[in-house]
């Protein structure tokens, strides 16, 4: 069989030969014309070297560009998955009820940033350290803060107490860091460090509140007690209340800075002329020393905002203040209208926290809220280095709030949570001389 195959084959051959060699001269050139016309292809149809013109192709190519990653450059504190910032705070001393409730505000406030994805993909996490009001302990709390390592932060969150912020700027100065305060620092930065202030200063709260208590006598009242802890922030109030009563001619018949002994204040206070007390204490000693205030007494107090606790009002001492007590402070009250939207958020994130525990805690998520727009900044400007995060800080021009005086109306439901219908019962007064000009003298720009 296989020698039959080859035969044919071979035939077959033969015969194609002898169709080639008999061909006309037209058939040669017909021939030519269809290897011109060929020419270029190749085995299967590939394409040779050719000058020819490729014709346009019918199927349309889609290109695909993919978009550059946006790098974020950064250093401590601030990784792919992680935004770390600090916080050193009174969790056990003096000024802890209110401390603690600060940091409450930022808790929660930060909580729902991360819920709804945190900063730029980034969770938050907030590094808490207790200072029990002693400057030591939260200086040894800062340097771990800004430690320079994945365990430092990218920025310090709050100082929720005046006494820690001129501290804190001589110890971070070289540290190019932002720190959230109180008010304006005395003392001066001078690297990239910077101080953020979000409230009025204690020499604005002291004047505003002695001019109002002298307005609201109408001019009866003229004669001041002040009373004052040994500590930096208390005597820089003595002395705002001192210069403050001068320029109102007002006589200051009690002096006491350095409070050791609250029964003996009392007895000074009883025995003197006094009719207008002033206070820079821990909320602590103000409820102790309000043992003296009673029915008999035609005394008006005050004293700066971080003197006076709300919980006070619940103590025996609270009818007692407040009939007489006067609460200076920047902030507008919880349940006014400017607040409506900071009230709903709060009160979803804390719902069981009443109307008498929010100041605090509004005042930090306030904080926080700034904070937040910081970071958010430096995350748009593709820098979240400490440094350029103090620079975005220092770039914020944030008027501080004017100092208010407020009395109180115990009727008020105090104790309603904030989705509820209560109030804090702060009542502003409006019976006092503008400040302004007493401010300008007294205090200068702070």
């Amino acid at each position: 069989m296989l020698s039959i195959k080859r035969g044919f084959i071979v035939t077959i051959l033969m015969a194609l030969v002898a169709v080639g060699c008999s061909s006309s001269p037209a058939d040669d050139a017909a021939i030519a014309a269809t290897d011109d016309d060929l020419a270029g292809e190749g085995v299967n149809g590939d394409t040779t070297e050719s000058t020819a013109e490729p014709e346009p192709s019918e199927t349309s190519t889609t290109t695909t560009t993919t978009e550059p990653e946006i790098v974020i450059e950064s250093d401590y504190g601030v990784t792919d998955s992680t935004i770390r910032i600090g916080y050193s705070l009174d969790l056990s001393g003096p000024f802890s009820a209110r401390d603690a409730r600060i940091l409450d505000g930022h808790v929660a406030f930060f909580e729902s940033v991360n819920d709804q994805g945190g900063i730029e993909g980034r969770e938050v996490e907030l590094v808490r350290f207790d200072n029990a009001f002693d400057v030591p302990a939260h200086l040894d709390n800062i340097a771990e803060l800004i430690e320079q390592s994945s365990e430092g932060t990218a920025l310090i969150g709050a100082l929720s107490h005046p006494n820690f912020d001129d501290a804190t700027i001589s110890a971070v100065d070289d540290a190019g860091i932002l720190i959230v305060g109180n008010a304006p620092a005395r003392e001066e930065t001078t690297g990239d460090t910077h101080l953020l202030p979000l409230a009025a200063s204690i020499c604005s709260e002291t004047v505003t509140g002695v001019n109002s208590m002298m307005s609201e006598g109408a001019g009866g009242r003229t004669t001041l007690a002040i009373i004052a802890q040994d500590e930096p922030w208390a005597a820089s109030s003595a002395d705002a209340a001192r210069e403050a009563a001068a320029a109102l001619g007002i006589e200051v018949v009690v002096d006491i800075v350095g409070v050791d002994d609250i029964a003996q204040v009392t007895e000074q206070l009883a025995a003197s002329s006094v009719s207008m007390v002033w206070v820079a204490l821990s909320p602590r000693q103000l409820g102790t020393l309000a043992s003296v205030i009673d029915g008999s007494r035609n005394w008006l107090w005050s004293g700066p905002t971080i003197s006076f606790d709300p919980t006070l009002l619940d103590s025996e001492a609270g009818p007692a203040l407040a009939r007489v007590y006067r609460h200076v402070s920047g902030s507008d009250p919880i349940d006014a209208d400017s607040q409506a939207a900071r009230r709903s958020a709060i009160a979803l994130a804390l719902p069981e926290l009443t109307f008498a525990e929010a100041g605090p805690v509004l005042l930090g998520w306030e904080q926080a809220e700034v904070v937040n727009e910081v970071l958010l900044e430096a995350f748009a400007q593709q820098d979240a280095t400490r440094r350029s995060i103090a620079m975005v800080g220092a770039a914020i021009d944030r008027p501080l709030p004017a100092p208010r005086v407020f009395s109180f109306d115990l009727s008020a439901a105090r104790d309603t949570p904030l989705s509820g219908d209560g109030a804090p019962g702060l009542v502003e007064v409006t019976n006092t001389d503008d400040p302004t000009e007493l401010l300008s003298n007294v205090c200068g720009s702070s």
